[in-house]
């Protein structure tokens, strides 16, 4: 049987990986857009230093973000280049009568996964109360990416609807206002359970110490996540999709 697989992104990776488990080799179409070659030399450098010891042209070229003073909601860039916004491309035309941060397509090899901001929650119940299945239908296949991507978790009651999934989750450091704030709320859980209100860490999908396939990835508090990440410690569908591919697992096909 042969099968493709339409992305790289997140939802492209999951079906790759499920159908790879189930003995088939997937084909993974893709356009397969890439950083330019010029920022790519910059971020090799990055992996070995810190965004400020660079070259200052160097840094600018990476860490400039022209839609932050456009009188309209900035976007992320991925190291100071938009490519990864799909607007105006020959093959695929993408028209929009609002202007500003418009919510373009991507044809970027790896997806939104290059630039998001890694924070993943599943499907709440009362979300899927006119879904044909139920949450339950999904939790096997909620613990099966999770096998593939590391999370944060901590101390709350967010698991209370938002289950992590997780055998081992990781943790990072909030820094002083985020234990100052969840110090707080853990003094008011009986009063805010009885609210209805959940709390807990942000649910991140970044690298640390003894996650899923986070060797050499752990991250180091840079503090550069909004240019973007060299050391690919949020995570990213293309470490695991280059892997699968070496392996014969997956079959990927660019330029389409």
């Amino acid at each position: 049987m042969d099968v493709a697989v339409i992305g790289s992104g997140v939802a492209g990776f999951a079906a790759a990986n499920a159908l790879a488990r189930r003995g088939l080799r997937p084909v993974v179409l893709d356009v397969g857009e890439t950083l330019d070659a010029r920022r790519s030399g910059v971020v090799e450098k990055l992996k070995r230093i810190r965004l400020g010891e660079l070259d200052p042209e160097d840094r600018a070229l990476v860490s400039d973000n022209n839609t932050l003073d456009a009188g309209v909601l900035p976007k992320k860039l991925h190291f100071g280049s938009d490519y990864i916004y799909a607007s105006d491309r020959e093959f695929a035309k993408t028209c929009s009568r609002q202007g500003g941060r418009v919510a373009f397509p991507t044809f970027a090899r790896g997806g939104f996964s290059n630039i998001w901001g890694a924070a993943a929650l599943p499907t709440d119940g009362c979300d899927m109360v006119d879904w044909p299945i139920a949450r339950g239908d999904l939790d096997s296949h909620y613990r099966s990416v999770a096998e593939l991507i590391p999370m944060l978790d901590g101390e709350g009651t967010l698991a209370a609807a938002f289950p992590s999934y997780h055998k081992s989750s990781g943790s990072a450091d909030p820094g002083p206002q985020g234990r100052a704030l969840l110090e707080d709320l853990r003094a008011a859980r009986e009063r805010l359970m009885a609210r209805s209100t959940l709390f807990g860490p942000a649910r991140l999908c970044i690298h640390t110490a003894g996650q899923p396939h986070s060797e050499n990835n752990e991250c180091v508090d840079c503090g550069e996540c909004f240019v973007g990440c060299a050391r690919g410690s949020i995570f990213s569908t293309l470490p695991l999709l280059s892997a699968w591919q070496a392996q014969g697992r997956i079959a990927y096909r660019s330029g389409l």
